[in-house]
């Protein structure tokens, strides 16, 4: 059976889908600490991340407000910054972008003051306009890989005539794939929609994972439509291409992204070309179903029965890797709470747990009818092949907004744990070091509606446990240095939410209440 002839292919994927690269990266701690005061001027900065990342846009802005740009260098984890010249005294303000091994911008700040403070160093900021446009390109990237390269090879595999939904996804997927990597480059850079007009971008977007990954969906692409064409002049060859286009197709799904970065590779990489494979195929086999069941006859019952043997093995494929994929990015069940990545991990489960259950009406209750030849199964099991495909595409565009929400287990990798909260002209972030129940060192960082480190006469903290029974209970800080406070041992028993309260005392009777909800793991 010429299906058998994909086996070695597959199995070529899953060992070259085995290859490194890291979780997504995250900052664990910068030379000089954020909101520090240095008594002279350093020489260098530094950024230690959790895995090896590549610096994209380093921007320095001192008191004068005057940005100057910076290179650094990224041996390993630590993004090395050589200063210029010596820095005059007040606050000054590193703007940083770094890509990491998954494919995907990093930015942040590092606000610190030399001698002493000043005026708040203002971080540039771009429109955000952008993100809404990565996410229409990725969804028609998504169309196009999923619904005309699976399309084009189902089409061949199950004997039909290509549908003119596959043509038009190719089309798409073609013309939405550049566009894309522009928009990675204009992400990558912080930059306007304006950027795809100018090389910068696009070359920091061919130095990414991503690139990569656009370096093998173009062909794969290309050789779809190829197969379209081939399939009058050469069956065989038609075939051997298509193998191919399997191969790249899911070769550009596990190079980039944080799925494919997952530790441990070995095992997160295969389940993902798995996956992103069998998705494909169903997803693929649709149109040309359709199409096979637009006429009665004994064409519509051959194709039929061919997809009925295929779509088992194919799904339960496709549930099994999924769950390694969900066990791999969470960490944890109790992840499945956090917002983000699992709210969209948990209405894509919804979506699909639904065509499943779509699936298996039209398995076990239509086929058996279309097959004995009544118009009415047959009609009604088309209805519902394209209410699958419609719940299908929702499916793709939850899966392209995982694009800008990092999975749990990819947060905070040092187990720490930070809230923001804010109120009266105040600003305090408190960072739990570690971000798990028990002995915790609380770091509190407060400034003021300029963005200048606060004075304060006295800090503390309010906290409770309202679903663990446990009563409100302060605990002094101490400062540190001017708007650092510190509180060194502090216990907290039980994971889950804690409400948290930061009282700033100001004045001999002026007292600022800042309240917030944190979440320690177990």
């Amino acid at each position: 059976m010429k299906s058998r002839a994909l086996l070695p292919w597959l199995g070529l994927l899953l060992l070259l889908g085995s290859g490194g690269a890291r979780a997504h990266a995250v900052l664990l701690h910068s030379i000089p600490a954020e909101g520090s005061v240095v008594g002279e001027s350093p020489a260098w900065l530094a950024l230690h991340f959790s895995e090896r990342v590549s610096p994209l846009v380093l921007t320095l802005i001192g008191p004068d407000g005057e940005p100057q740009q910076l290179e650094g260098v990224a041996p390993a984890q630590q993004l090395r910054i050589a200063l210029p010249a010596t820095l005059a005294p007040g606050n000054w303000l590193l703007s940083w972008r770094v890509v990491s091994a998954d494919g995907h911008p990093i930015a942040g700040a590092l606000a610190f003051a030399v001698g002493v403070q000043t005026e708040a160093a203002v971080m540039p900021t771009t429109d955000g306009s952008h993100y809404l446009a990565i996410w229409s390109a990725r969804v028609a990237v998504y169309l196009g890989m999923m619904l005309g390269v699976g399309g084009a090879c189902a089409s061949l595999w199950l004997g039909t005539g290509p549908s003119r939904p596959v043509v038009a996804a190719l089309w798409l997927g073609a013309g939405a794939l550049p566009l894309s990597l522009g928009l990675q480059g204009v992400d990558a850079l912080g930059l306007s929609l304006s950027g795809l007009l100018a090389s910068p971008g696009w070359q920091a977007a061919m130095a990414t994972s991503y690139g990569h990954s656009v370096g093998l969906a173009l062909p794969a692409l290309a050789g779809a439509g190829g197969t379209l064409w081939l399939r009058r002049h050469s069956t065989a060859i038609a075939w051997l291409l298509s193998a191919t286009v399997v191969l790249l197709f899911g070769l550009a799904f596990t190079v980039s992204g944080h799925a494919a970065s997952a530790e441990p590779r070995w095992l997160s990489r295969p389940a993902l070309g798995l996956h992103v494979l069998m998705a494909m195929l169903w997803l693929g086999a649709l149109p040309p179903l359709l199409v096979a069941l637009a006429r009665p006859g004994a064409d519509a019952r051959r194709v039929l029965g061919l997809f009925s043997r295929w779509a088992p093995g194919m799904l339960a494929a496709l549930v099994l890797s999924g769950g390694v994929l969900v066990v791999i990015q969470l960490g944890h069940w109790r992840a499945l709470a956090w917002p983000g990545y699992s709210r969209i991990l948990l209405l894509k489960l919804a979506l699909v747990a639904l065509v499943l259950v779509l699936a298996a009406w039209n398995r076990w209750r239509l086929t058996a009818r279309v097959q004995r030849g009544e118009a009415a199964a047959r009609l009604a099991l088309r209805r519902l092949i394209r209410l699958e495909l419609v719940l299908l595409v929702v499916v793709l565009g939850l899966v392209a907004a995982w694009r800008f929400t990092p999975p749990p287990r990819a947060l905070l990798p040092t187990g720490q744990v930070q809230v923001v909260v804010a109120d009266a002209g105040l600003r305090a972030v408190l960072t739990l070091s570690p971000g798990r129940a028990g002995p915790v060192r609380a770091d509190i960082l407060l400034r003021d509606d300029q963005g200048r480190m606060a004075e304060a006469r006295e800090l503390g903290l309010l906290l409770s446990h309202d679903q663990a029974g446990i009563a409100p209970f302060r605990r002094r800080a101490l400062p540190q240095a001017p708007g650092h406070w510190l509180l060194e041992e502090l216990l907290l028993p039980v994971p889950g939410d804690w409400s948290v309260t930061v009282e700033v005392l100001v004045g001999d009777f002026d007292r600022i209440r800042l309240t917030g909800t944190l979440r320690l793991a177990p």
